[in-house]
């Protein structure tokens, strides 16, 4: 008997619905017991779901990171035109719109990551992450200028692919820079 005729069968309906009851009262005359709880343990339940109000360093230090995290998102738009560029040079090999483009947000991403403010100890970060857009910007004019080439330089293109990648070991150490800014104030 499959499930649909299972499900049909008013006898199986019954049969379910007498066991169901029979679990009910028998388990309903019991009280569950819960032990009550500690006033300590009342209190360190309290503490824990407290807001807890940011020391001023540790507001610094989060404005900072929303800078840089912001900053990042815009450099994730160059990224994308990177992206793009590789697919548009497969399909039609004829990318330069995205390296222009690419190369136009790396370009504001570093001029405004430079004018960024540095709380203590946050120095790390902010050059970590200069690092990493300018090798992003480098390899993109690189590349730019191997398509800008006739014929396309290809040892030159490879060189600014190059370049460009070098910049996720920046990111990386940028990052682990953050972690260790985080511990240092108190932000996990």
């Amino acid at each position: 008997m499959n499930t649909k005729n299972l499900l049909k069968n008013k006898w199986a309906w019954i049969i379910g619905g007498i066991i169901l009851l029979v679990i009910i009262i028998a388990s309903g005359g019991e009280e569950q017991s819960v032990p009550a709880a500690t006033q300590s343990q009342v209190n360190n339940v309290q503490q824990e779901t407290q807001v807890k109000e940011l020391t001023p360093e540790q507001k610094e230090v989060k404005s900072f990171l929303t800078e840089i995290g912001v900053l990042t998102i815009k450099s994730g738009k160059g990224n994308d035109d990177v992206e793009k560029m590789g697919i548009e040079f497969q399909r039609n090999g004829l990318p330069l719109p995205y390296a222009i483009s690419a190369q136009l947000v790396f370009e504001s991403v570093l001029k405004e990551a430079k004018k960024v403010k540095v709380p203590s100890g946050g120095d790390g970060v902010k050059n970590y992450f200069i690092e990493s857009v300018q090798y992003q910007l480098n390899g993109v004019t690189t590349i730019r200028e191997a398509l800008e080439a006739a014929p396309i330089n290809e040892k030159k293109l490879w060189q600014g692919l190059e370049t460009y990648n070098k910049a996720m070991l920046s990111t990386a150490r940028s990052t682990e820079e953050i972690n260790k800014l985080k511990t240092k104030v108190g932000l996990e």
